[in-house]
């Protein structure tokens, strides 16, 4: 089964992208600052959205200095928007039910949907992916695009390997071969990195390969040393 047999020809996705902070030490949960998602069919993005977390401006006004460089402009022009998290997933409950959406997908849809799952349960608030299909960018990526002797042939002379010794699957490096451009740098926003995750998206589309539609572990697919990898 091919990825376009996920959905039907003209059908209508999400495609989501959160950023959130690091933990600091054992047991502190990431706290999600970003909420991007956009509305796309096979060929193009429709439409994006993006928010930036208002209890997190509230609660985190240090950490929020840090981030100023990279979102002041984009919510100045309007481009972000500052809303609390429930709001945040009224929106993307409206987009979905008013464009029939069956299906969501992420680069690492594990990391996406479980901290939105994590935060709406904890702030009691309905989670608008639960009832939808899930499709991981990543790990479909590393079954069909990556799991080739040309790119690991290509990590290691580009030294594209992680601190474990393992070939490093993040969206930036996968972005960096498949568009022959090792001076990309991911930019780290939603907004920015839902077009490099939806042109990942495309490279899939053309695979005739079939994918198990598994989630997550993606670097365990073209790594022997099975050991866990973050993924970003």
């Amino acid at each position: 089964m091919t990825v376009m047999g996920l959905y039907g020809k003209n059908a209508k996705m999400v495609l989501i992208d959160i950023e959130t902070t690091v933990p600091r030490f054992k047991g502190e949960k990431a706290k999600i600052f970003d909420v991007s998602f956009a509305l796309v069919t096979k060929n193009e993005i429709l439409e994006k959205f993006s928010y930036f977390v208002e209890e997190f401006i509230q609660e985190n006004p240090s950490y929020c200095k840090k981030l100023a460089k990279k979102y002041d402009s984009y919510i100045d022009s309007g481009i972000y928007q500052i809303l609390p998290f429930a709001k945040i997933m009224e929106k993307l409950q409206e987009v979905i039910l008013e464009n029939n959406v069956k299906t969501w997908m992420a680069y690492n849809a594990g990391f996406d949907g479980g901290h939105i799952s994590r935060v709406c349960k904890m702030m009691e608030v309905d989670c608008p992916l639960q009832s939808l299909k899930k499709f991981d960018i990543y790990r479909a990526s590393c079954e069909v695009l990556v799991n080739k002797p040309k790119f690991k042939k290509w990590a290691t002379k580009n030294g594209k390997l992680t601190e474990s010794g393992n070939y490093s699957t993040t969206a930036q490096t996968i972005f960096q071969y498949l568009s022959n451009d090792l001076e990309f740098v991911e930019e780290h926003t939603g907004y920015a990195d839902i077009d490099i995750e939806m042109q990942i998206f495309h490279k899939l589309l053309k695979q005739k390969k079939g994918m198990s539609y598994k989630v997550g572990a993606g670097w365990s697919v073209l790594n022997k040393k099975k050991k866990k990898e973050e993924v970003g």
